[in-house]
Order: structure tokens, then C-alpha cells, then sequence
């Protein structure tokens, strides 16, 4: 997803893995798999950890 897909691609996968995963009390961490791969945009790696972060945040307030 990171490599191929466009930013959107990824901002939704991160939000499908929180709201799959995410849990009260925390537990869950997303990460990157085994690294980021060369020529991954950079557009996409800035997607991610946004959406890690605002998603996230917005996720917990929920509980």
C-alpha cells in the first residue's frame, strides 16, 4: 500500500487498521512493516504518520 497506492489509499488503510484494531487501553501499534521500501513516495510515508496521528487521537477521544 505504501509503495503502489496513492496517499488517500493510504490514509483509509490506516483508518481501517485503527478501527479494526484499536482498542480501549491502547495495545495497538502501527507500524511500517519490515521498513519503508526505497522510491516509496514520500507523499505516502507523510499520509501515513499523519493519519496515524490525527485518526488516532480522534479514535481514542471516542471512549
Amino acid at each position: 500500500m505504501l509503495q503502489e497506492g496513492s496517499p488517500e489509499d493510504v490514509r483509509s488503510e490506516v483508518r481501517h487498521l485503527i478501527d479494526t484494531f484499536g482498542r480501549p487501553g491502547g495495545g495497538m501499534m502501527l507500524a511500517a512493516g519490515n521498513g519503508l521500501v526505497a522510491g516509496t513516495p514520500l507523499e505516502n510515508i507523510e499520509a501515513f504518520l499523519d493519519e496515524a496521528v490525527r485518526y488516532g487521537i480522534a479514535h481514542r477521544r471516542q471512549w
